[in-house]
């Protein structure tokens, strides 16, 4: 704690506090090494937050279209894969984090990381249609059938009320 207090990290805090408050550590500044970052190891909570942020509009589009919204996060995750590789081929980089500019054009950015929180949202709603759906769809078939018993019991037992009620008027 004392070597951080010291370094030159601790001033950078001062002045770009806030883009760790926006969750926008792993845009803003960010140099070749990494070196002046507040708090380096947060970067992984800008991401969470934004794909937390896009995740909404993606199930939106699910329940408007089950296609379309399928379609948008399987391109995510296609999207990442095609980023991924013209970045690695652009900057020359190889898999081995022990690169300093690894760090910065692919494992910090969001661009590059989405495509597992996307798989975890795919089998999310795979899950929920194998699961949920027939769940639900059994408990209201359940619901109607009573319903309709009590109905059917309602009208036999009015039916007799009509029958004894003309049985006594005759």
């Amino acid at each position: 704690w004392h070597a951080y207090q010291h370094s030159d990290a601790l001033t950078f805090c001062y002045e770009y506090w806030w883009v760790n408050m926006l969750f926008l550590n792993n845009f803003l500044p960010w140099d070749v090494a990494g070196a002046t970052t507040c708090v380096g190891w947060t970067w992984y909570l800008a991401d969470d937050m934004q794909f937390f942020i896009i995740t909404p509009p993606l199930l939106a589009a699910y329940i408007y279209s089950k296609r379309v919204g399928t379609a948008l996060v399987v391109s995510l995750i296609l999207l990442t894969i095609i980023s991924t590789a013209y970045i690695s081929n652009k900057f020359s980089l190889s898999c081995s984090n022990a690169d300093a500019d690894y760090n910065v054009y692919l494992y910090a950015t969001p661009w590059c990381r989405v495509a597992p929180y996307a798989c975890g949202i795919l089998l999310g709603l795979v899950w929920y249609e194998n699961h949920q759906v027939p769940a639900m769809q059994a408990e209201a078939k359940r619901k109607s059938d009573e319903s309709g018993a009590k109905a059917d019991a309602e009208a036999e037992a009015e039916a007799e009320q009509d029958l004894d009620a003309k049985a006594e008027s005759e």
